[in-house]
């Protein structure tokens, strides 16, 4: 973290063109001092690499730090010889972005209006509690008996696989969206119409395809339907896709292509995005694709953080997944109590949903916010 007090009037930090630029230049915690004692970026992209190099030879009792992206710095790195030929000790601290950070942030901009219709939906969501999906039973319907106190529902899981036959279908039919466009289009306006019987929710479709294709068109489908958020559900938890190699293990490295590909596709689409994944599977690769997460026009990442051994929330991995991802987090599983929710919340959940509790327990959501309300409350008037 940049700081005043750590950089102080005795450190020079010099920074350069690029996605450090978004960091650097709006860190609440840190202001020019003295405006001998810092070098701004130039429109060079690393140019405070070398530049660094000559703040120490101009200030040699100052300490250098150049703070730069990992892209700018394989730019100018062979300057490094140079500080060693002149004796100009300088500290390059490289944030690890594996990409240049800039132009990479002007690829994945979404429009002005998803982003800010993203930014409002965040603020509106965060700290609230949403009905999870399960496949099978987060319809319409069901989403409406347990709406009270919640900020948003998710319909589904949905399948969008236009070619599957009856057999493949077999006992899940329900969970299939119809095959032609605009029945899937009415299909989906019906259920957002249930799910707001009673409450005004915001709605959210989790989507499962095996192919990229099948999915934006349900996805562009539930847009024209009226629908909030769009949840692309790449944790591979069915057996069919497993079957056919699809959803399955995409946080490994040699499916990560095929991943971030998919996700830039569906950030193409004027609805806000998020990217579910379950906390169980590959936890160090999951780790790495949240990092890279963090550049992508996303509304936010969600997180099945259940421990089966325990039967409760993981707490300690969502606090490292927080760690790794700073966006919009989500996280669910297995969240009974009011507790659980408090916990997750404490290691920076921005939501946490509620699932299996609910089927049997219509009141199950409202019973848990209402108490956690309570409790938050109780905590202010403590504290104040």
């Amino acid at each position: 973290m940049l700081t005043s007090e750590g950089m102080n009037t005795q450190k020079v930090p010099t920074f350069k063109h690029g996605g450090q630029d978004l960091w650097s230049y709006h860190s609440p915690y840190y202001r020019v001092l003295d405006l001998k004692s810092v070098i701004a970026a130039d429109e060079q992209a690393g140019m405070g690499v070398a530049g660094a190099i000559g703040a120490k030879l101009a200030l040699p009792d100052k300490k250098v730090v150049c703070i730069t992206g990992d892209g700018a710095f394989q730019m100018h790195y062979q300057e490094s010889p140079t500080a060693v030929q002149y004796g100009a000790p300088v500290t390059w601290m490289v944030l690890d972005k594996r990409s240049l950070g800039w132009i990479r942030f002007g690829q994945n901009r979404r429009s002005p209006d998803v982003q800010k219709r993203s930014e409002d939906l965040c603020y509106e969501l965060r700290n609230g509690f949403f009905l999870s999906s399960m496949m099978g039973i987060t319809d319409g319907d069901f989403c409406s008996q347990r709406s009270e106190g919640c900020v948003m529902v998710q319909l589904g899981a949905y399948r969008a696989e236009p070619a599957a036959s009856a057999e493949a279908k077999g006992p899940d039919a329900r969970s299939f969206l119809p095959d032609d466009p605009q029945a899937c289009t009415d299909f989906l306006a019906e259920e957002c119409r249930k799910a707001k019987r009673f409450s005004e929710v915001f709605t959210c479709l989790n989507l499962a395809t095996p192919k990229l294709e099948w999915g934006l068109e349900a996805a562009e489908s539930f847009s024209q339907a009226g629908g909030d958020l769009l949840e692309l559900n790449v944790h591979g938890g069915y057996r069919r896709y497993l079957e056919q190699g699809k959803l399955r293990a995409m946080v490994l490295p040699e499916n990560q292509g095929e991943l971030f590909r998919w996700v830039g596709a569906f950030t193409e689409l004027e609805i806000p995005l998020i990217v579910k994944f379950h906390g169980q599977y590959s936890r160090q690769s999951l780790l790495q694709v949240l990092g890279e997460m963090t550049d992508l026009a996303i509304l936010g990442v969600h997180l099945n953080v259940r421990a089966e051994t325990t039967r409760k929330p993981d707490i300690d991995f969502a606090q490292t997944a927080r760690r790794r991802y700073p966006g919009f987090l989500l996280v669910s599983g297995y969240v009974r109590s009011a507790a659980d929710a408090w916990a997750l919340f404490e290691v920076g959940a921005d939501m946490v949903g509620i699932a299996e509790p609910a089927r049997e327990d219509p009141e199950c959501v409202h019973r848990i916010a209402q108490t956690f309300k309570a409790e938050y409350e109780q905590e202010q008037d403590l504290q104040g």
